[in-house]
């Protein structure tokens, strides 16, 4: 979960049938929520890459622009 909001499905298997215990469940949710962390900071950091590159254009453009100016 990012801002309260789900990103994805993780699910967890266990070798035998059995019902999981609450601090697994907890575990479980902790390490949901570390993934979503990770996913999201991996989506803001290409973002963040491609306004820069984006930007870098831009600067390469008035550059050119000033040098025959």
């Amino acid at each position: 979960r990012v801002k309260d909001q789900r990103i994805g499905i993780i699910r967890f298997y266990s070798s035998k049938v059995r019902e999981f215990t609450a601090e697994e469940l907890d575990f479980a949710v902790a390490v949901a929520d570390i993934g979503a962390v990770a996913i999201e900071n991996a989506k803001l950091h290409e973002a963040l890459k491609q306004r820069l590159a984006a930007l870098k254009e831009d600067v390469d453009g008035w550059y050119q622009f000033l040098a025959f100016s």
